[in-house]
């Protein structure tokens, strides 16, 4: 029985690695600006909005993603305050997101540690490589040289991750590709994690055996050296890349492979994916990587409890505001109610206090302010046209007089009435009077 080494390795991606996990960036949960897509938690984004703007989103609710989506574009800030993950977008997708019907907006999210958002490459994902190179296949629980070949899960230790487009090109330049462009997040080139392998292999088998298996494969550009071995891992690294003898790969009609997936985005073009580099380093270099980044992690909870903590408060803070608002808006309310019921009941007691001609007079005003007549106006009207004094004309006319004179420009007895109003209200008036005078 062979015995079992740990290998301290460090990773570094030469080109961008995706790590498929069936989960995406929907829509609903992400806002783009500026180049950055911010994803954030789509119950503390509701909660965070206005109450006109909840009336707002619930409206939009039964009318389609579209409708929604462009709700969304107008609360860009909003989704940035309260973001909990954030990653650069080519100019492409930000060109997509921002166009006037937008569609096919998922994009394929790489694997990530979902409590800190830090990308992790899966162990497994770097065993599937090494089982193919020692030809120790899964599901054979009893293959017990597979069960010893130990990996741990590569944890970051400097990097960033992008999203751009995953394209189908043809192997020869001067042919097409087929396919729709599929928006992924990839890991960077240049990112580096750390990881432990345990296996019954010394490193030198391994080197060995991964350079044979390059040689086999026309597009294995990359060249190890001593201290490390070159890899190809992930989603579209190529089926040529998942098998041991790599020469004569076929399609599943038997034809030699046409096609392959690269990576674009704003700084790379055509990119192949999944190239990475695997070399030892000490047990000092492997703890010192191992400490930052724990400590890495802790300041991102650190400042994530915080950020999660003022939003929270934000939140609290506004829902008191709109309920400080609601108790201000129910007691100015009731103080109108009050108001008005004080007002109706003093015109009841001002009318009872009046005499049924006052009462009349009264009611012949108001009636004369809704057609915006003045009040001189609509007595006279009242007086010589509608007869609405029936039982009390001369009182009227007598009454209207004393308005009249007191009233500026109002009573014109010398004037002409074929040309001044008041004149006309005044000779109306004064020709009831004289027959006032008969009776």
């Amino acid at each position: 029985m062979k015995e079992l080494t740990t290998y301290k390795l460090k990773l570094t991606t030469l080109s961008p690695v995706h790590i498929g996990t069936g989960e995406d960036f929907e829509p609903t949960n992400y806002v783009i600006d500026a180049g950055t897509l911010y994803e954030f938690d789509e119950v503390i984004f509701y909660k965070s909005l206005s109450d006109l703007d909840k009336k707002a989103l619930d409206t939009k609710l039964g009318s389609g993603w579209l409708e929604i989506i462009e709700f969304y574009k107008t609360k860009k800030e909003e989704g940035k305050k309260v973001a909990i993950y954030e990653c650069p977008v080519s100019k492409e997708i930000q060109d997509k997101y921002n166009a006037r019907n937008p569609n096919q907006l998922m994009i394929n999210k790489t694997f990530k540690d979902p409590n800190t958002f830090r990308v992790i490459i899966p162990g497994s994902s770097i065993k599937g490589m090494l089982d193919t190179i020692f030809k120790i296949y899964p599901p054979e629980s009893s293959n017990e040289e597979r069960q010893k070949l130990i990996i741990s899960d590569a944890l970051m230790l400097e990097g960033k991750t992008e999203i751009g487009y995953s394209n189908r090109k043809h192997r020869y330049k001067d042919k097409d590709g087929k396919g729709i462009p599929q928006m992924v997040e990839v890991v960077s080139a240049h990112s580096t994690f750390i990881f432990t392998l345990k296996s019954p292999y010394h490193f030198n088998d391994i080197q060995a055996l991964m350079q044979k298996y390059h040689q086999d494969r026309e597009n294995s550009r990359y060249k190890q050296d001593e201290k490390s071995f070159i890899a190809r891992i992930g989603k579209y690294s190529g089926k040529e890349y998942m098998v041991f003898n790599g020469k004569n790969v076929t399609n599943k009609d038997g034809n030699p492979l046409a096609t392959h997936s690269l990576f674009s985005s704003d700084t790379l073009k055509n990119e192949q994916f999944g190239w990475v580099k695997i070399e030892i380093i000490n047990d000092e270099n492997y703890q010192k990587a191992f400490v930052e980044i724990e400590n890495s992690v802790q300041s991102y909870h650190k400042l994530k409890n915080e950020k999660l903590s003022e939003t929270l408060k934000k939140i609290e803070q506004n829902k008191k505001e709109r309920e400080e608002k609601e108790r201000e808006k129910i007691r100015l309310a009731e103080e109108e109610k009050s108001r008005k019921e004080k007002e109706e009941y003093e015109e009841k007691v001002r009318l009872a206090s009046m005499s049924p001609f006052q009462i009349l007079v009264e009611s012949i005003i108001q009636e004369g302010k809704k057609q915006s007549m003045s009040e001189i106006a609509s007595l006279v009207k009242a007086l010589t046209v509608d007869n609405a004094f029936e039982n009390d004309r001369c009182e009227a006319a007598h009454y209207i007089k004393v308005k009249m004179e007191a009233a500026k420009g109002e009573w014109l007895p010398d004037g002409n009435p074929a040309k001044d109003k008041a004149t006309k209200r005044t000779h109306a008036v004064m020709k009831i009077l004289e027959e006032c005078k008969k009776m």
